[in-house]
């Protein structure tokens, strides 16, 4: 037997009698340790197959810890103890054995055996397990388990390298290793392993992992394990995995090859070494008319569709660099030309061996044919036909060289089509298409061969009058343009009409080159839409200064929208009972850096000229809303605000849109904020009703402003959803002097009453007025007799003083006199 073992005890007497026992028994004793330094000493020197510790020893370790620090032998303790604590502790070093001293000698021997032969295995084991891991290695495998009651996922450090180096490997469940697969192969994972957790059974599957997870390909294999004896009821799936990735890439690959070689455009020919055809491609068919048949196992420089190759020049190149390519023209086998760019190379081996040829046959027929068409297109129109502006300035050009030559007139016609925004926007962009071809064929009828009409882009046109004696000459291009421009025009079955602004300027009185002439004509055509539109006019000087205004004009109301220049300002609505401030009228200023602060006269006249008031409107409509939302976080609580709108709003229903959006946003009640649209809006009742239906199902108030000035129907106030009535500031100035100004106004009031309609009166300024109106139960007034408009700031202060001030005068009408009783209200 004869087996080394150290015996670690403090007390001598104890250690000589363990001693004896142990080579009574057949054992040797390698030494004997009193203390834990000394045993861990002792170990390295005499190497020892087993170790007999006592557990309390002197020395800073006890046996416990001294045995912590043994991990390649077995450890017996001898002990006195059994606390619960003291076993605990034991416990977590894994001994071999636990004596509890006094033991008898039988029971010392069955222990040795037991830890020794433990011991084996253990190291048997171990062994097997080093060999299995550097088999699993060598093979790139790693081995997983997944307990299929738990689905508790166990991977292999190995197999945790395979997932790759940012997965961790340690056990985990099956459901979070979804979020490291590609989620295209999770569902068929998930659905293998419930097969083999339902029917048991092996399986193989190759899937990916994640992108963040390398985006490996990765086979997996395994099979379902029943419970083992010792195992309780666990039953498993065991497999191993492995990383495929270079072996997909390779396939991809060849794939890629005979991919290429099957479905590419161009024709591939393999030519041995002595230039006969051995393999074509499908293309190769498809691009000559030839099937492969008539293609395969013949000379390449005898086919019929390398007849015009120059043999003795392509044989030559490929025996000097390797390669030879041209572009020939051949016939397809219907007798149809063809351009093809034909590209032979020379393809060696690894040791630089010729091997064969390859020819690409690269079909250019139709591409030397939208080249044509290219070129065409780079100067013409694709919509109308015309010149475009490159073959236009080209020809204008031409015509200043011809005309200075000859020392001759010659004029320029810039055209503008009016009307066509709203025309487009209305029935479509393919309408507008159909409008601006149909133009550009009239317009092109209306001048001489010789003339030159060209579109610019969008609706603008140009046209180039050669030689003409007079400028009388160039006015009657003008009208005969407008003329034909007049007639209706039939659009996807709708009949519309237009017009057009053209403006003329003439070589050589406006300008010597062809920008200048451009830009007189340009402007000579704007002064014409100013004028009105559906004219024409001639370019003055006098122009040039006028256009500039309007364009710098434009120029600064668009950087003040753009910039945040323009200010609302608030004038209070009272009400004429109570003396409280019922609502405010946000009027629109602007902020100019120049010119300082500007009124609505000189902004809303220029934005409707200009096409911006639908925008500055929206802009208004926006900031109003914001405002009610923060004076409401204010603590300033509900106000109404009225806003005004415009013609261009109503007239495509945009304002819907605009006030739907600002509600949502800043989360106010619609009926908060208030319309206001003036009564010659009404004119074009249809366009209105629906417009301002919509606006008051989004539960926003309709007020008419300005009434009696316009020429709206009374029909309109039955029809219409209006809640207010605005008396305009022309009626209210001539009370209460002008009798026939108080019967109309009296009239207004008790009309409205009668259609369920408030009224305001706007523009008053005296007290007298106020007791007019109020007398003749007018509920709300506006004017500089209150307040002007007032930034926010003010408007929120006066809002707030007028509050307190009611409060104020309720609590003086209600003071208990001496008698106990209320005395009565004083007027407000």
């Amino acid at each position: 037997m004869s087996n080394r073992i150290l015996i670690v005890e403090d007390e001598g007497i104890v250690a000589l009698h363990l001693k004896r026992q142990l080579e009574k028994l057949g054992y040797t004793v390698a030494d004997i340790a009193a203390s834990g330094s000394a045993a861990l000493e002792k170990i390295g020197k005499t190497d020892p197959e087993l170790v007999l510790m006592d557990i309390h020893i002197d020395g800073p370790m006890d046996g416990i810890e001294t045995a912590s620090r043994i991990s390649d032998r077995p450890v017996i303790y001898l002990t006195a103890f059994s606390e619960e604590a003291t076993l605990n502790r034991a416990r977590e070093t894994s001994p071999f054995g636990y004596l509890l001293k006094p033991f008898s000698e039988r029971e010392l021997h069955a222990t040795i055996q037991m830890a020794l032969e433990r011991h084996r295995v253990d190291l048997a084991l171990r062994a097997s397990q080093e060999r299995l891991n550097l088999a699993m290695n060598a093979a790139g495998m790693g081995l997983w388990e997944v307990d299929i009651a738990t689905r508790a996922l166990m991977l292999s450090h190995e197999a945790g390298q395979v997932f790759g180096p940012e997965y961790k490997a340690q056990p985990r469940s099956l459901d979070e290793l979804s979020s490291v697969l590609d989620p295209r192969d999770w569902p068929a994972v998930e659905a293998a392993f419930t097969r083999l957790a339902a029917e048991g059974g092996q399986m193989e599957l190759e899937f990916r992992t994640a992108a963040a997870y390398g985006g490996r390909w990765l086979k997996a294999q395994g099979r379902t394990f029943e419970p083992a004896s010792g195992m309780g009821d666990r039953k498993r799936i065991v497999g191993v995995v492995r990383d495929i990735t270079e072996r997909r890439c390779t396939e991809h690959k060849l794939r890629q090859a005979a991919t290429v070689f099957g479905v590419m455009q161009d024709g591939i020919a393999i030519l041995d070494l002595d230039f006969t055809v051995t393999t074509v491609n499908e293309n190769c068919s498809v691009i000559t008319g030839y099937r492969a048949a008539d293609l395969t196992e013949r000379p390449f420089f005898k086919l019929p569709t390398s007849r015009n190759l120059p043999e003795y020049e392509v044989r030559a190149a490929l025996k000097q660099d390797g390669h030879w390519r041209a572009e020939v023209e051949t016939r397809r086998k219907n007798g149809e030309p063809m351009r093809t760019i034909v590209h032979i190379a020379a393809v060696t081996d690894s040791a630089g061996a010729l091997t064969h040829y390859v020819a690409v046959l690269s079909d250019m027929t139709s591409v030397r044919r939208v080249e044509a068409e290219l070129a065409h297109l780079a100067h013409y129109d694709s919509l109308t036909g015309l010149p475009n502006r490159l073959l236009a300035m080209d020809r204008l050009e031409q015509s200043l060289r011809r005309a200075r030559r000859e020392k001759a007139r010659m004029g320029v016609l810039f055209v503008d089509l009016d009307r066509f925004k709203a025309i487009n926007d209305t029935l479509g962009h393919a309408a507008g298409d159909e409008l601006l071809a149909l133009a550009a064929h009239r317009m092109k009828g209306a001048v001489r061969k010789s003339d030159t009409v060209a579109r610019l882009g969008g609706d603008e046109f140009m046209i180039i009058l050669d030689e003409i004696h007079e400028p009388v000459d160039a006015a009657q291009v003008a009208q005969k343009l407008l003329e034909a421009l007049s007639p209706a025009f039939m659009l996807s079955g709708h009949e519309a009409f237009i017009s057009a602004s053209i403006g003329i300027s003439l070589y050589p009185g406006n300008g010597g080159d062809a920008e200048t002439l451009i830009s007189a004509a340009d402007t000579a055509m704007y002064s014409a839409k100013q004028a009105g539109r559906n004219r024409y006019a001639f370019f003055t000087g006098e122009m040039t200064a006028s256009t500039l205004v309007s364009i710098r004009q434009e120029h600064e109301l668009r950087q003040a929208l753009r910039e945040g220049e323009f200010r609302l300002h608030y004038q209070p609505q009272l009400c004429m009972k109570t003396g409280t401030v019922n609502g405010l009228e946000a009027l629109l200023r602007w902020q100019h850096p120049e010119r300082g602060l500007l009124g609505a006269g000189d902004i809303i006249p220029a934005a409707e000229r200009l096409g911006l008031i639908a925008d500055i409107g929206d802009w208004v409509i926006g900031e109003a809303c914001r405002q009610i939302a923060l004076w409401k976080a204010e603590g300033l609580g509900d106000i109404r605000v009225a806003v005004n709108v415009s013609a261009a709003q109503l007239r495509d229903g945009r304002v819907v849109d605009c006030v739907r959006a600002a509600l949502t946003a800043t989360g106010i009640r619609a009926s908060l904020l208030e319309v206001e649209v003036t009564e010659s809006l009404l004119q074009d009742e249809e366009t209105c009703s629906s417009t301002l239906t919509a606006l008051a199902a989004l539960g926003t108030t309709i007020a008419l402003d300005d009434f009696g000035t316009g020429y709206s129907c009374l029909k309109s106030l039955l029809d219409l959803p209006i809640h207010r009535v605005k008396i305009d500031r022309s009626f209210t100035s001539g009370l209460p002097s002008n009798p026939k100004v108080c019967a109309v106004v009296g009239t207004i009031i008790t009309m409205s009453h009668q259609l369920g309609m408030y009224v305001l009166a706007e523009g008053v300024e005296t007290q007298e007025q106020e007791t007019f109106l109020r007398a003749n139960g007018c509920e709300e007034s506006q004017g500089f007799l209150y307040a002007r408009p007032m930034p926010p700031p003010e408007a929120a202060a006066y809002v707030t003083a007028a509050s307190k001030s009611r409060k104020s005068a309720r609590r003086r009408t209600l003071t208990p006199s001496a008698a106990g009783k209320a005395r009565p209200r004083q007027k407000v």
